[in-house]
């Protein structure tokens, strides 16, 4: 963590440093939440319904960005850029749409459960999809009053609010699974009532902070809201295929006990890759904004200068992480689920390049070319259903974990260049030769956890190879060295 919050001092900025940390630390917290439910879905409910839990963690954020067509993306760009006034007015017309919107998708689901059905299950009921939308409209509200508060450096309420929804979804779910029903619907309970009840705080904080006086219905700002908002929203769907739509590749040509294996080792490597890259990600965008909104070329060159290095960080955190990490998902785990293992490794290394991707171009957001970051999340997609039609029937889900490394790659190198294009800094050959060789530590810890079944023999020589993983990143990387050594001959 510290050496963390001096790499980030290249900015000169202690608030930052200590925003990172808050993060971080409600981070940690939400996802030991998440991971808290495993066992709850993995010893408890069937296979097959944790295999649809595994298809709703795709469903959920494609329908919540189906209702609110990108605005929430637009209001939070607006930010910086309005008064106090027009920045009301602006919020208030960007929920006045969402709600509509969201309120015509579900009577059209209500009305076409069937094709609900399809996305998810044939179990699903109208009353189900109608707490499934509540959860996705009030979880707007709250991710629109969190991006708020982080564009204002209020880490520690976004962090509050962050946690609050999850810990009612994990306690509710826990009581319905274990004393009501063991089903996929007991989650989809518990994530609505989490949601309604922090959405409805949501809803408190823009009228307090942001008088409700200054809204007037207003079709331009719905305009310029979707000509922002719009671009992300095929981008998203794009991003979601890319990111967990190999999952209905698997129910379709293995089933959803498939599903389940899959979902299993990616969630992990997922919470693992987010847990990091999310606390920088959050208190860093902020201010790479306000420096673009000064000079762009001066914020991609600390937006180049933090990225390289945090990779460098996050490539020990997970280093160090792995090495008991297959004794955890055992633990976590049922017999079923053995082969969840390979599926995380592989997926973390995925996961990995699609945060890297993501913290690399967020200035593409700022100058508002969402086209550009839509259309390279759709090659990628494209991509990625293609490779998984082809080899998910001959080598089962194995194949989607590396179909998806491909996908996160061409998107990585496409946004890249057109970085390079708009700001005239390359960078790509420093991401890849920082990559590499977290790629070669995960493989050969796979390969100590096949061959090598003594927990003190294992553990030994894993260590020892975190320690020459070190070695190799202090004698490849300069900037890691003089890191370390600022570090330690601090005065």
């Amino acid at each position: 963590m510290n050496t963390f919050l001096n790499i980030i001092k290249i900015i000169k900025s202690k608030q930052l440093s200590r925003n990172f940390s808050i993060y971080a630390f409600g981070r940690i917290i939400s996802l030991a939440l998440s991971l808290f439910l495993l066992p709850l879905f993995t010893k408890k409910l069937p296979t097959a319904e944790f295999g649809i839990i595994g298809l709703l963690w795709l469903v959920n954020p494609l329908l919540s960005r189906v209702m609110n067509l990108g605005m929430d993306v637009g209001v939070s760009i607006k930010f910086f850029k309005k008064t106090h006034q027009e920045l009301s007015h602006t919020l208030y017309n960007g929920l006045f749409a969402i709600t509509f919107f969201s309120i015509v998708i579900w009577l059209f689901g209500y009305l076409k459960i069937e094709w609900i059905q399809f996305l998810i299950d044939e179990t699903m009921t109208r009353k189900i999809f109608t707490f499934l939308v509540v959860s996705c409209l009030f979880s707007s509200y709250l991710a629109m009053m969190r991006s708020f508060l982080q564009n204002a450096g209020k880490a520690t309420l976004n962090v509050a609010m962050t946690i609050l929804p999850n810990l009612i979804t994990v306690v509710i779910t826990y009581l319905f699974v274990i004393y009501i029903s063991p089903s996929y619907k007991s989650y989809i309970i518990g994530m609505a009532v989490g949601n309604l009840l922090t959405g409805f705080f949501a809803v408190g904080f823009f009228l307090k902070k942001y008088p409700i006086k200054y809204f007037t219905f207003s079709i331009p700002v719905i305009k310029n809201l979707l000509r922002i908002g719009l671009p992300i929203l095929p981008g998203t769907i794009a991003n979601i295929i890319l990111a967990s739509g190999d999952r209905y590749m698997i129910k379709l040509f293995l089933g959803l006990e498939a599903v389940a294996i899959y979902t299993f080792g990616y969630r992990f490597s997922e919470h693992l890759s987010f847990g990091l890259f999310q606390s920088f990600e959050k208190s860093f965008s902020p201010v790479v904004y306000k420096l673009a909104s000064k000079n762009t070329s001066e914020a991609r060159k600390y937006n180049i200068t933090v990225i390289n290095r945090v990779i460098i960080l996050f490539s020990l955190i997970i280093a160090l992480i792995l090495i008991p990490f297959r004794d955890i998902m055992n633990l976590i785990g049922s017999n079923e689920y053995t082969l969840s293992y390979f599926i995380f490794l592989i997926s973390l290394v995925g996961t990995f390049v699609y945060h890297i991707s993501g913290s690399e171009s967020n200035l593409l957001l700022f100058i508002e070319r969402t086209e550009i970051t839509v259309a390279t999340v759709l090659i990628a997609a494209g991509v990625n259903i293609g490779l998984n039609f082809i080899f998910i029937p001959k080598y089962g889900y194995i194949a989607a974990a590396f179909t998806t490394i491909i996908s996160y790659v061409i998107m990585l190198v496409i946004r890249n260049y057109f970085l390079t294009h708009f700001f005239k800094l390359r960078n790509l050959l420093q991401l890849l030769a920082r990559i590499i060789p977290l790629v070669i530590y995960i493989s050969i810890i796979y390969a100590i956890d096949t061959y090598i079944n003594n927990v003190s023999i294992n553990y030994g020589i894993k260590s020892l190879i975190f320690i020459l993983f070190i070695l190799l990143l202090w004698s490849c990387f300069e900037d890691f060295r003089n890191q370390v050594k600022s570090k330690i001959f601090k005065k």
